[in-house]
């Protein structure tokens, strides 16, 4: 970098995400497909890696197996190591954002896809994250302050209820302050990307309060029933006519189940002819599926991630704006925002880490896999007996009375995939317990959780007296650009300062009346007979360049 020339940029902030399919398919030299890692292993020889094996060519060279890496032909020493893939038949739920998918699920009306939060609330919602996105604090407080307009009856008369016209005048009302607010602001001080920890700390209020709000009306106050005309002159009542959607529950981290409807809310849906949309229909689901999932018991109907991922598609759809401001908040205020959709909560594909990462292990003169395989390798088999029960299922040999073995195998082959899936990346989402969950090796969650212990834990927001520290995590004294030194090191390190017009009268103030604290004892440089350098202590906001 020429520092003579000046700077025409700077960074104002990093986005921190997850790497979608079609990242992880363009960082991927090799697609895995078989689970075996070595061909016949002979004692005393150096096994070989299997084509399309954890342990392929192209993922890097390893120098226990004596291979070159086919990639970029370079030997363990100077090869970086190349990422591999696994594809999934089926899309998986994503273990670390489990609960707030659910969260979306149950909070959504399965017939018209919208929040069954009313709509009045959303766009309130929606208009004070539009606002702290800005910064702007004290204009999403007043945003309460903007209320629909009610026509008042007359005497002995109850107020008259305002109509939908009436509600689309609110909302112009309330998007022309939020218009008007921005404008402003961007007159006066232009887009200021800086962090500010008072918006911060409203944002993940106004969050927070949303997420609790969204699940609490069991009914949908967004839609109106498509009832026949018949019905409607007859028994037309918008509390009565609301549509109701089921509820939902949860099995550990790899089933979800559609609760069924009382008697009561199935006849009334039934009297007003609700016909509720087949999200399945959106894509189409391998054989067998459907049949099922139509066996539904007391307990519920075993949802299939597709179709959790078709209901949630169409939410995100109807309802971008709010999810634009959840989870891309930048992305809503650009110009040209990409489109947000759900797959964030799935897994289309699994990421192979390098073969340097998971180098073979020697033991006895022996050469064993890494313990890190063995879950890619039980995802490997889950996703071959997946694929196998489907060929089954689709081979005009197969009698219908073997169908339904067929189908019962296959729904658990996908919550087996599920399981390990959420063991890979999340040892503690595991099912597995006691004994067996000791044995499981460390998910990729686990693996950084254990870099945060000893300085994390014991030094963030404390005084350490013999160990200079940087900012390991959001650290409530010290800025990212600040390394803390405690007073030992302080006292120890000088720095050589030439006496200019500037600051002769600033050392003199320090050779004066603070010479014992932040002078040395040898502070005066005479380096010749016309410049002079005074070698201080640190202080705040010195400049270091240090090794880290």
């Amino acid at each position: 970098m020429n520092i003579s020339n000046p700077v025409a940029s700077e960074v104002t902030g990093v986005n921190f995400t997850f790497l979608c399919k079609e990242d992880i398919t363009k960082l991927s030299v090799k697609q895995i497909v078989n689970p075996a890692t070595f061909e016949t292993v002979i004692p005393g020889k150096v096994p070989v890696p299997v084509i399309g094996g954890l342990y392929d060519p192209a993922l890097g060279a390893s120098d226990a197996l004596r291979q070159r890496c086919s990639t970029c032909h370079l030997d363990y020493k100077y090869c970086p190591g190349h990422v591999g893939h696994i594809s999934l038949p089926v899309p998986v739920y994503h273990p670390l954002f489990f609960d707030q998918m659910l969260k979306m699920l149950r909070s959504s009306c399965l017939y018209c896809f919208h929040f069954r939060m009313a709509r009045a609330e959303v766009n309130r919602f929606e208009c004070k994250l539009t606002l702290i996105q800005y910064g702007l604090l004290v204009e999403a407080a007043e945003l309460d302050d903007i209320h629909p307009k009610v026509r008042r009856g007359g005497e002995g008369e109850e107020d008259e209820i305002f109509g939908s016209t009436d509600m689309e005048a609110f909302y112009a009302k309330r998007e022309r302050f939020v218009a008007k607010a921005i404008r402003r602001h961007l007159r006066s001080s232009g887009l200021d990307e800086g962090k500010v920890m008072s918006v911060a700390e409203e944002r993940r209020k106004i969050v927070k309060e949303f997420l609790s709000t969204i699940q609490a009306p069991r009914k949908c106050n967004r839609c109106q029933a498509q009832v026949s005309p018949v019905a409607r002159r007859i028994w037309w009542s918008p509390l009565i006519s609301c549509r109701i959607s089921p509820g939902f529950r949860k099995d550990g981290y790899s089933k979800i189940f559609e609760l069924p409807l009382g008697h009561k809310a199935q006849n009334q849906n039934a009297q007003f002819g609700f016909r509720r949309p087949n999200a399945a229909a959106m894509q189409k689901k391998p054989n067998g599926i459907q049949e099922a999932q139509d066996r539904k018991g007391a307990a519920g109907r075993l949802l299939h991630s597709m179709e959790v991922l078709n209901n949630l598609s169409r939410l995100f759809e109807k309802e971008r704006g709010i999810l634009q401001l959840l989870y891309q908040p930048r992305e809503a205020i650009s110009k040209t925002p990409k489109t947000l959709t759900p797959d964030m909560f799935f897994i289309h594909t699994i990421a192979v880490p390098p073969t340097k990462f998971r180098p073979p292990q020697a033991a006895g003169g022996e050469i064993s896999e890494s313990a890190t395989n063995k879950q890619l390798v039980k995802i490997l088999q889950a996703c071959l007996t997946i694929r196998d029960y489907n060929d089954r299922f689709n081979d005009p040999e197969t009698g219908a009375d073997a169908k339904p073995t067929i189908i019962s195998g296959l729904m658990q082959a996908f919550v087996t995939l599920q399981d390990d899936v959420n063991s890979f990346l999340d040892s503690s989402k595991s099912p597995l317990t006691g004994a067996a969950l000791r044995t499981l090796e460390e998910g990729i969650k686990q693996k950084l959780e254990r870099k945060e212990g000893l300085f994390r834990m014991n030094m963030m927001g404390k005084r350490v007296n013999f160990a200079a520290r940087s900012v390991i995590s959001p650290d409530p004294n010290i800025e990212t650009r600040e390394i803390g030194v405690p007073p030992v090191f302080a006292r120890k390190l000088t720095y050589p300062e030439p006496v200019t017009e500037i600051n002769h009268q600033w050392l003199m103030r320090l050779r004066i009346h603070l010479s014992k604290t932040l002078l040395t004892p040898d502070a005066l440089c005479l380096s010749d007979s016309k410049s002079k350098k005074v070698h201080r202590h640190l202080l705040d906001g010195d400049v270091v360049l240090m090794n880290r």
